[in-house]
Order: C-alpha cells, then structure tokens, then sequence
C-alpha cells in the first residue's frame, strides 16, 4: 500500500532521477535539473487529504509521532526517529506536523522550509 499506488491510480508522476543541480537564487527553490539534462520547474502544489494525517507511506519507519499521529519533526522539518534522532533523508512539511496551524498558508511556508532543508542535506551527500 503507501504513497505510490495512490500517485499512480492519480496520474502523479515521481521523478526517481538524479539531481544534478538546483534551480532558483538564494532561497527560492524553483525547480531541478537531472542528469540526462531534463529540468524540471515548480508552479506550485496543494495536497489536501482530510482531517486523518496520511502517513501511510510511513507505516515502515519508526518515527516520533504525538497522540494525534502527526509527525514530530525537528526546526529543519527533519522527521525523528522514536528516540529522537534526526532521520537521515527524511523531512515533513504541512498539516501532518505536530504543533502547526491546520492553514493552508502555514502549509506552504512549512513546506517551503522542508524542501530548502532537504535540498541542504542533497548537497552534503556524495
């Protein structure tokens, strides 16, 4: 089950590639560029599942979680293992965090946060 059957029975592509290069200036993270060449520009996303927090695609990892079921992550939006340890890899953004506003606008900045903090951990790995 997880995330992936449901991207395809949806017609949402994911891009297994490798990143080659980040696109945008300072902050602004508006798209990426493969190694075959190919880029890849965002306009945008909205991702509106319900009242449950769908982490069904977490259902392997053993991560901190509160009594809701909403992921408790550190200030980088890096998910935590149930011990507390950062989670190599592994970030949440928008309405499956624990202790965020239930808005879309706080959404959108927190996923702004996780995407930069990932693109942060890409560029350390070899």
């Amino acid at each position: 089950m997880g995330c992936w059957p449901k991207t395809r029975e949806r017609k949402i592509d994911i891009v297994e590639d490798k990143i080659v290069r980040h696109i945008g200036m300072k902050t602004e993270l508006i798209g990426l560029e493969f190694e075959d060449g190919k880029e890849l520009e965002f306009s945008g996303f909205l991702v509106d599942e319900g009242l449950v927090p769908n982490t069904a695609c977490l259902d392997s990892w053993d991560y901190r979680k509160d009594e809701e079921g909403l992921i408790i992550a550190d200030g980088d939006r890096q998910m935590l293992d149930a011990d507390g340890n950062k989670i190599a890899g592994l970030f949440a953004a928008g309405d499956i965090l624990s202790g965020e506003r239930n808005l879309i606008a706080t959404s959108f900045a927190l996923d702004q946060d996780a995407g930069l903090a990932a693109s942060d951990a890409l560029r350390k790995w070899s």
